[in-house]
């Protein structure tokens, strides 16, 4: 599956997102993301059927 880049549409400063901001995952399935961002001193695994995805990022078409 070729990944997706997803928009923020809402900040979420403990997991360095920030509103307006691009996310391109190196990593995409039908469940998770998973997505580096800078500063961060891990990646961050994002399950598709979370909060944390459904709150805060907006899918905007693949690369």
């Amino acid at each position: 599956m070729k990944p997706n880049q997803y928009k923020v549409i809402q900040t979420n400063p403990g997991a360095m997102l920030f509103e307006g901001q691009t996310i391109t995952p190196y990593y995409e399935d039908d469940n998770e993301i998973i997505i580096n961002v800078a500063g961060a001193a891990f990646d961050h695994h994002i399950r598709k059927s979370g909060e944390l995805f459904k709150n805060h990022l907006q899918p905007i078409g693949g690369k």
